[in-house]
């Protein structure tokens, strides 16, 4: 008994679509499972000689350096060391280069500072909200303090909740790329970043949308002068604060790579 042609015809047409199936099938499962693992690779910053800039606020530590480090204290040199608290904790992808040196790293919250040209000269530096930056690598001698290490290109002081004397104007320091592309909200949580309480940081945006009259989603860079007025008027009413700037002086002891 002959098949029919037109019977033939539609059983191939059937039988491609589930060998195509069979094959999407798997490619689909694959690319779903991989997905996340991407999207949180993408998330994750990057190993030198990418830059970056994190914003913390700068601590000052000291630690038995050479000639062991610890292990023969009388005879250790004491060292200080600077370390930036991250105000959220960062990933750092691995980077495949052979080294094995930059492996991945999650949950950072601490950076080991690393100045080369030297540290940022002038007082209050240690406790007050900064923005870094520069290039990321992984600890690998015993100089290196935190898992991560920040070579640190650019240090700028940030707009300080607590109250201090500071050298730029407010008004220079919102209209800075630091800022002008963060909401009025975020501005206050980079503001209030050092005080790591979230009641504390929703009564700050509260005050501050309340005084300034804004409703804290207008970025900061599109505000009218009289819009900054009234937020640096809320801000100065919230608790005051001013900005300086950063110049150099002696190297880090823990710059050597």
């Amino acid at each position: 008994m002959t098949e029919h042609p037109k019977t033939m015809k539609q059983d191939r047409a059937f039988l491609s679509r589930i060998l195509c199936h069979a094959f999407l099938l798997p490619v689909l499962v694959l690319l779903a499972l991989s997905h996340p693992a991407l999207a949180a690779r993408k998330k994750c910053l990057d190993y030198e000689p990418a830059v970056v800039t994190l914003k913390g606020k700068i601590s000052r530590h000291q630690a038995y350096g050479p000639p062991n480090f610890g292990d023969t204290p009388d005879l250790d040199e004491k060292v200080v060391y600077w370390f930036l608290d991250l105000t959220r904790p960062i990933c750092v992808n691995a980077r495949e280069d052979g080294s094995g040196l930059n492996e991945e790293a999650r949950d950072v919250r601490h950076l080991h500072i690393v100045y080369m040209k030297g540290y940022p000269e002038g007082d209050g530096w240690i406790g007050r909200p900064v923005a870094i930056t520069g290039t990321l690598y992984h600890a690998h001698t015993a100089f290196h303090r935190t898992p991560v290490l920040i070579t640190a290109q650019k240090t700028e002081k940030l707009p300080d909740a607590r109250g201090e004397a500071g050298k730029t104007p407010a008004k220079a320091t919102l209209k800075s790329k630091a800022y002008r592309d963060l909401t009025v909200d975020q501005a206050a949580e980079d503001v209030w970043a050092p005080q790591q309480d979230s009641a504390a940081l929703d009564q700050y945006q509260a005050k501050i949308r309340m005084w300034s009259g804004l409703t804290g989603k207008e970025k900061i860079g599109d505000l009218t002068d009289d819009e900054l007025a009234r937020l640096m008027a809320a801000q100065k009413r919230a608790g005051g604060w001013a900005a300086g700037t950063a110049t150099s002086r002696k190297a880090d002891p823990s710059g050597s790579r």
